[in-house]
């Protein structure tokens, strides 16, 4: 709001406004994504989990008040981490987890946005050995390797362990055995190999 003001005395916080701005959006969306407010929970639309029991020692233990099958029912928490997991005994072995494959989520499309950057470059250029040695090659190994993964993690996320026929496997073995070309001990799914 202040930007002419600033223009002259202070041009690198002048330049970076529309920087600044969006760290300043993306960091308040990161918060409502993760259900954080400077590192502490918060509880904004309640939780989908009720309480089971409590345990001799004082421990809660939880039982989801939404339809785990996604069959019909009420759906899980609307948007981020339901509050349930604020302190859990488990919450940073979750946490973790969950944050490590949104940020594979997103910089596999973030990557994917710079290489059709890349193709437009070419094509403004008109660049052919740039888009044929370059940008094809390099969207075939990112669609097909990291791709892959994305789709590994999502299908993981929305099928139920009991619906997968070797259970729940491990993504980075799997994708270990990808690029080995070794067996797979751990299929995603019936087929997933040969894919």
């Amino acid at each position: 709001m202040n930007a002419e003001s600033l223009k002259h005395s202070q041009p690198g916080l002048y330049f970076a406004r529309y920087l600044l701005l969006l760290m300043g959006t993306f960091a308040v969306y990161a918060g409502f994504l993760y259900n954080d407010f400077f590192g502490m929970g918060t509880n904004l639309f309640g939780s989908r989990w009720v309480i089971d029991y409590i345990g001799a020692d004082g421990s809660e233990n939880y039982k989801p008040d939404y339809d785990i099958t996604n069959s019909s029912g009420p759906g899980p928490y609307p948007f981020g981490i339901d509050p349930a997991w604020i302190g859990a005994s488990n919450e940073l072995l979750y946490m973790n987890s969950l944050k490590m494959k949104m940020a594979v989520c997103f910089g596999v499309v973030q990557m994917t946005v710079g290489l059709f950057l890349r193709l437009s470059n070419a094509i403004y250029e008109r660049n052919m050995l740039d888009l044929t040695c370059e940008f094809i090659p390099m969207l075939i190994f990112m669609v097909c390797f990291f791709g892959y993964m994305d789709f590994m993690i999502l299908f993981k996320w929305v099928t139920p362990p009991d619906q997968m026929p070797n259970g729940p496997p491990s993504l980075i073995n799997s994708l270990i055995a990808m690029a080995m070309s070794t067996p797979d001990e751990q299929p995603l799914f019936d087929g997933s190999v040969q894919l």
